[in-house]
């Protein structure tokens, strides 16, 4: 219930311009958390300074991704919310 709650909480710094989107999860985790993969085999390409929280991500992991711009995403895995939101770039697929 913390973890909701937290994650409700970062949702709504975001404001009621952002687009987010929690119906998705993670498929696989490669290059030791450079890499996420997406149930719907989206790409998501993390930068080296955050691969210390997505190494630790782990499949089947519920996702909330806000939309940043064009290609870029934040990310909060909402079994690891603590880790707040990390900016990923859409490298394949669609979200």
């Amino acid at each position: 219930m913390k973890k909701l709650i937290f994650a409700c909480a970062l949702l709504a710094s975001f404001g009621a311009s952002a687009e987010c989107d929690s119906s998705h999860w993670i498929n696989e985790v490669v290059g030791d958390g450079k890499v996420i993969t997406l149930e719907n085999e989206a790409v998501l390409l993390v930068d080296d300074s955050e691969t210390y929280n997505t190494n630790l991500w782990l499949p089947t992991e519920d996702l909330i991704i806000c939309s940043v711009d064009g290609n870029s995403f934040k990310v909060l895995d909402k079994d690891n919310g603590n880790d707040g939101f990390i900016i990923m770039r859409l490298a394949s697929g669609s979200i």
